[in-house]
């Protein structure tokens, strides 16, 4: 901005000019800085970046892993009993949302196992208390099946006839409940130990032949020259799982049909190496509305069909339950589905022999 002496006139501007005044704004006022102060002020920015990034990352991960900790055991829970999963269920420190929902889970546990271990003393008291009443009904109906005068009346022994069944449906109602409370009680005390799968097989198969002499039996392993299929299980109780469902097999399948018994290695992603023992057998197919829950106590909706022995075979479903309990308690698993012929039910249990191992994984290589 120019300055002059007085006001000069329009003749004289430049002879009276004294000065003038220059007046600068800087557009980037940091370029002012030093280039040490700017550098310093960048390290610490980033340092500062840092430091919040790993807080942020650290504080997610830990809290990720407290979730993760908890669904762990949440889908523990529904493959191991109930006292087992309250023993390791997880407690946290911190008294957060995330602790509070732990604590509910594990009240509902608890809540949840009262309701179980009472419906299992109601088994045992049911099957206690009915057998005396029972008794007396079917002594009733055989004192009046020896009266001759009643017997001589068809309407009467008609009746008698439809009793007598009832009383024998009651009766096998109560002798299942106490197997499945027999089962639970042997599982308890049993002991594992190595067992030959091949070799079991070989043996049931042929008991079976002799058992059931309307139906022919067949048993294939794959691989065949594959040497021991060993485990560690309790034979008695494997045993009694392909009595329970050979038996269920032979109900369901047509005379002098084959039942096949199989035991093939498999890989599985939870189990590892396993051995799968299977039942298949001709018949009609499992229905859709029993998917999911086939082996759940009492659940069938099968009719009564006729056994090897000519008489009435009543399902209550409590056969595949005593099935399901012996494969949970070894650690194993059991399904079923449908093939084009009939249905196959089996069992997959966890492999233990080294060299079965060492081939399986050779074989994937």
């Amino acid at each position: 901005m120019p300055l002059y002496l007085g006001r000069p006139s329009a003749a004289a501007l430049e002879s009276q000019l004294a000065g003038a005044v220059i007046i600068e704004q800087r557009l980037q006022p940091w370029q002012g800085l030093g280039h040490s102060t700017v550098n310093r002020l960048a390290w610490l920015s980033a340092v500062s970046g840092a430091l919040l990034t790993l807080v942020l990352i650290g504080y997610a991960s830990w809290l990720s892993a407290r979730i993760r900790r908890l669904s762990r055991a949440a889908a523990l829970a529904q493959g191991q009993p109930l006292a087992l999963t309250l023993e390791r269920w997880p407690h946290y420190r911190l008294d957060d949302e995330l602790a509070e929902l732990a604590k509910q889970y594990r009240a509902l546990l608890i809540r949840l196992q009262g309701h179980t271990e009472y419906l299992k003393s109601l088994t045992g008291k049911l099957s206690h208390e009915l057998r005396t009443p029972l008794a007396i009904v079917r002594t009733s109906l055989d004192n009046i099946s020896a009266n001759t005068l009643s017997a001589a009346d068809p309407s009467v022994a008609t009746y008698l006839q439809r009793a007598r069944l009832g009383s024998e449906r009651l009766s096998a109602i109560i002798s299942a409940m106490s197997e499945a409370d027999r089962v639970e009680a042997s599982i308890q005390a049993s002991e594992l130990e190595t067992v030959d799968l091949a070799q079991l097989l070989a043996e049931m198969t042929e008991a079976y032949r002799s058992v059931y002499p309307n139906h022919r039996f067949s048993s294939v392993m794959a691989p065949a020259s594959a040497g021991r299929y060993d485990t560690q299980a309790v034979p008695e109780l494997v045993v009694q799982l392909l009595d329970k469902l050979v038996d269920n097999a032979t109900d369901f399948s047509p005379p002098n049909s084959t039942i096949e018994l199989q035991l093939e290695l498999c890989q599985d992603d939870e189990l590892g190496v396993s051995y799968r023992l299977s039942v298949c057998n001709t018949g009609p197919e499992l229905p859709k509305a029993l998917e999911g829950q086939l082996f759940n106590s009492l659940t069938s909706q099968r009719n009564a069909a006729i056994n090897h022995n000519g008489q009435a075979q009543v399902h209550l479903g409590l056969g595949l339950y005593i099935v399901e309990l012996i494969a949970r308690s070894h650690r194993g698993r059991v399904g079923a589905y449908n093939t084009a012929t009939g249905v196959c039910f089996y069992l997959e249990l966890p492999a233990s022999s080294p060299a079965m191992t060492a081939q399986r994984s050779a074989s994937t290589d």
